[in-house]
């Protein structure tokens, strides 16, 4: 009998301890903000994902190709020459006598292959060494034209862009055929460079491209290039294009059935789809209302959903998304809500689930260590 009662007097006393393992908090810890070691406690705003929330806040975000090149992507820019460029300048004279006329007496012209060197200049006969780099191939012929003025009898000046070394760019990485590229004089964007290196190895939403300009680097998901017309930007002489494979990922925890980290499988991934790859809810420990998203918002986004902006840190704005998944309308809900890279989803244990956790962990053994001493007394 005092096994017995040593056993009510265990089974009293470890509920209010807390000292069961958990996965994570419990429902009414995230509501309240609160946690079991207040130091690890931050503000965050705690968002019902409801029919409001779900039209303002979840549709899938477009990220912008990130900034760190600045105004030197704004646009294309006007087609100028630049060192390792080749041309070819031919002069017309109507005087058979004149300075570019052939060796047989003709009028007629007679190229002149020139290339521009490493300072941006080239040669040109009775005119001597012109600095053409930065310059448009109409501006160079105008300058050849009046520098031949009282030279030559009546120059017609035609120049014309043969090769186009100061025009190359580097496509490198994930892509089937890596290499150098021409620019053509139309210019090229993002996307046709990456093209005419045969695309992306593997899927496009499992894919990050980078553009490098003189030691910047801006950086975005391959399929975000591909939506976002701002991110397909316009591409400049000796860029370098770096295509490398990035699966984007979310996080599950808690009462789910297979907890871990969980790849996109395709461009875009509901909250829906993602409880599905996660192993759906445990039927013996979720809490259906206490199905939680944690993620960093762009605080601008949260404002104009009329949401609380908590303290703003180097990643965004953290927020808790909350679902309860009691309600048959969150099972449609949940399919308009878009998961992102690096989301983390949690499942909170239902109290019922800690009740039979504990019975487990502690109730069972003690009985059956007293039933078995109790047997060994008689």
């Amino acid at each position: 009998m005092r096994l017995l009662f040593l056993g009510f007097v265990l089974i009293s006393c470890f509920p209010a301890c807390g000292i069961l393992p958990r996965q994570g908090p419990m429902t009414r810890s995230v509501e309240s903000g609160t946690n079991a070691a207040p130091e690890a406690g931050r503000d965050y705003a705690l968002i019902p994902i409801d029919a409001k929330a779900v039209a303002r806040l979840g549709p899938r975000v477009l990220e912008p190709l990130s900034d760190d090149l600045g105004q030197s992507m704004a646009g294309r820019s006007a087609r100028t020459l630049a060192p390792g460029d080749s041309l070819s300048i031919m002069v017309w004279e109507p005087a058979p006598d004149g300075l570019f006329s052939s060796a047989a007496g003709s009028s007629g012209a007679v190229p002149i292959e020139a290339a521009v060197d490493e300072a941006g200049r080239i040669f040109v006969p009775y005119i001597g060494r012109m600095t053409v780099a930065g310059q448009s191939v109409e501006t160079v012929r105008g300058r050849i034209t009046r520098g031949l003025a009282g030279k030559a009898v009546d120059p017609q000046v035609q120049v014309a862009l043969m090769g186009q070394e100061g025009h190359m760019l580097s496509v490198l990485g994930d892509v089937a055929a890596p290499g150098r590229y021409p620019i053509p004089p139309g210019g090229l964007r993002l996307s046709e460079a990456v093209a005419l290196a045969g695309g992306p190895r593997g899927a496009s939403y499992a894919s990050e491209v980078s553009v490098i300009r003189e030691g910047r680097r801006a950086t975005a998901q391959m399929d975000d290039v591909l939506a976002r017309p701002a991110n397909d930007v316009w591409l400049a002489p000796r860029d370098t294009i770096q295509v490398r494979e990035k699966k984007r990922a979310f996080s599950a925890f808690g009462a789910v059935g297979t907890p871990g980290l969980v790849p996109f499988e395709s461009e875009d991934v509901s909250l829906a789809e993602a409880l599905a790859f996660a192993g759906g809810l445990s039927d013996n420990w979720a809490d259906t209302g206490g199905v939680f998203l944690f993620r960093f918002e762009d605080p601008d986004r949260l404002a104009a959903a009329g949401a609380r902006v908590p303290a703003v840190g180097s990643r965004g704005a953290p927020v808790v998304y909350q679902m309860d998944f009691a309600s048959p309308g969150a099972m449609l809900l949940a399919q308009d809500f878009a998961m992102r890279d690096k989301d983390v989803l949690y499942v909170a244990n239902s109290v019922g689930a800690e009740f039979r956790k504990f019975l487990l962990s502690f109730v069972t053994p003690i009985f059956s260590t007293t039933q078995s001493l109790n047997a060994v007394g008689k």
